[in-house]
């Protein structure tokens, strides 16, 4: 079972470490793969497509979690999900905000596409998992970003609506076969892991507070 990130050790020898099982590492990793497909310009997304597993046949049942990865100004093609990662700069002004997208999505695309592949790295280095400061912000950004496209596939817009589809969800006569249940437990789990690590990351910041 998972336990929650702390921060251990100080100085250039400061880590942020946490308990994960291979099993655990690997499905995080596999759910920051499909996140990369869709996030990640095509030649970077497809360096680093991730390798079928469990939850990789979980998540086939429902429709992958990654599409093609489209040309950013195709809007025919563009995956909503996009749009939770990417949000308009300028929502009061379609033309602006569409301008400012051409200009900067591909290097926020790039970014965002780098910084999931650290974080997958991360998870496939043996030993304990431990993370530098730097890796554990851009692994916290990765689980931003996995939650967010999970959110996308859930339908899941504002407060309350997770809460309303796991009482939909326990209502069922088995609900445990139901491959939604897989997918809304890989998003608390997600959740539960970018709040502790944020806890951790802010109390060796302010030890003190």
């Amino acid at each position: 079972m998972a336990s929650a990130f702390r921060a251990k050790g100080r100085g250039a020898k400061l880590r942020y470490v946490a308990g994960l099982s291979a099993a655990e590492r690997t499905a995080i990793a596999s759910v920051l793969g499909e996140v990369l497909q869709i996030v990640a310009p095509q030649a970077l997304a497809q360096s680093e497509a991730p390798a079928p597993d469990a939850f990789g046949s979980i998540v086939a049942q429902l429709g992958p979690l990654g599409r093609e990865p489209a040309d950013i100004d195709g809007a025919d093609e563009r995956d909503p999900a996009l749009d939770r990662l990417i949000p308009a700069a300028f929502r009061e002004d379609d033309a602006v905000a569409d301008e400012f997208r051409r200009l900067t999505e591909f290097g926020i695309r790039e970014r965002k596409g780098q910084g999931l592949m650290q974080a997958i790295a991360a998870l496939r280095r043996s030993g304990p998992f431990a993370l530098s400061p730097a890796e554990a912000a851009r692994f916290a950004t990765a689980l931003t970003d996995a939650r967010l496209v999970i959110a996308d596939r859930l339908d899941i817009t504002e407060e309350g609506d997770a809460e309303a589809l796991e009482r939909e969800l326990a209502e069922m006569a088995d609900p445990q076969t139901h491959p939604l249940v897989h997918l809304v437990a890989m998003y608390d789990f997600l959740a539960w892991l970018q709040e502790t690590l944020s806890v951790a990351l802010l109390a060796s910041v302010h030890p003190d507070s």
